[in-house]
């Protein structure tokens, strides 16, 4: 049995992770022994993620719950449910709302927002039973200050805070957990492919 204070393996997901801050999550969280279920959609793990140690990737739109549910029963049949989701998938479709489709708005909203939730609603069962637990939605400091020419972006990122209060609400006297992590400018690829 670990000693006092020392970390303990446990099982992550983390949704969204084929590069940038997903990739950089996933590939610590198995570095530090835990074990890792990572996923992706439309971009396949960047480089030579697919086959590093540690990580077990896994195709998912987290806009499907089908697709949610299957990788969390996944989880299951090994015996292994998730201890701590981190919900990282987001998609980016920057103009200024003049321009800016409803279809589009939607997209991004369907990803950053109702995937998180897909995510949250398929993890929080297992973890209230348990009585222990970590969801973590990544955010971004757009949710709070607002970014011109992102507005879908913006809102969808907004919305994680009430969704995250929320939950912490009603799962946090179970031992479970909610947040959001906040972050300003990384050097991802996502950031590398916007404009000045």
């Amino acid at each position: 049995m670990p000693g006092q204070g020392a970390p303990t393996s446990r099982s992550v997901l983390v949704a969204g992770a084929a590069r940038g801050i997903g990739l950089a999550t996933a590939q610590r969280l198995a570095a530090d022994g835990h074990r890792v279920t990572a996923t992706w959609n439309t971009t396949e793990p960047a480089g030579g993620a697919a086959h590093e140690p540690g990580i077990t990737w896994r195709r998912c739109d987290v806009t499907d719950p089908d697709a949610v549910a299957a990788v969390f029963d996944g989880a299951r049949a090994l015996d292994d449910p998730f201890d701590v989701v981190v919900a990282n998938a987001a998609l980016v479709r920057d103009r200024m709302i003049s321009r800016m489709s409803e279809d589009d708005f939607r997209a991004v909203v369907d990803v950053n927002l109702l995937g998180s939730f897909h995510l949250a609603r398929a993890a929080l069962s297992d973890m209230a039973r348990r009585r222990w637990g970590r969801v973590v939605f990544v955010g971004s400091v757009g949710g709070s200050y607002g970014l011109g020419g992102q507005t879908s972006y913006s809102a969808s990122k907004a919305a994680l805070l009430g969704l995250a209060r929320s939950l912490a609400r009603e799962v946090g006297p179970r031992g479970v957990t909610v947040n959001v992590v906040a972050p300003g400018p990384i050097d991802t690829e996502l950031i590398a492919a916007m404009s000045a």
